[in-house]
């Protein structure tokens, strides 16, 4: 059996680093069927349902309570802008009861926490 070369031994922990550091911000798959995308350290889940749109909040796959934050949908569809309130509902979870986002719509969801002013924005272009 040959030792491995330094530049092997390099490479192996480079990917192992590279791979923990990918699954430090926890799980980009969806929880609720929706679809998912990140910004900072917050994964945002949007999905879409026949009583409207609902959004879910995460970080580092712990849920960010609703309740400290106040949130806002921007739908861009067909030349028009529509903004929407968040209503913060239980747990992570944020409600836009009754609107319908057309496929092909760009949505901005913007998300402000009360306490510290921190601010989260994610784009989605819905399917």
């Amino acid at each position: 059996m040959t030792a491995a070369s330094p530049f092997k031994i390099a490479l192996a922990a480079l990917a192992l680093s590279c791979g923990s550091v990918a699954l430090a911000h926890g799980s980009m798959r969806p929880q609720h069927g929706g679809m998912v995308a990140m910004s900072g350290e917050v994964v945002v889940e949007l999905v879409r349902g026949p009583g409207g749109v609902s959004v879910y909040a995460t970080e580092e796959d712990e849920p960010l309570a609703a309740s400290g934050m106040t949130g806002k949908l921007t739908v861009m569809a067909r030349g028009r802008k529509t903004d929407t309130p968040l209503v913060p509902g239980p747990g992570n979870r944020f409600d836009a009861r009754g609107l319908r986002v057309p496929p092909g719509a760009q949505v901005t969801v913007a998300l402000v926490n009360t306490a510290n002013r921190a601010r989260t924005f994610v784009n989605f272009t819905v399917r």
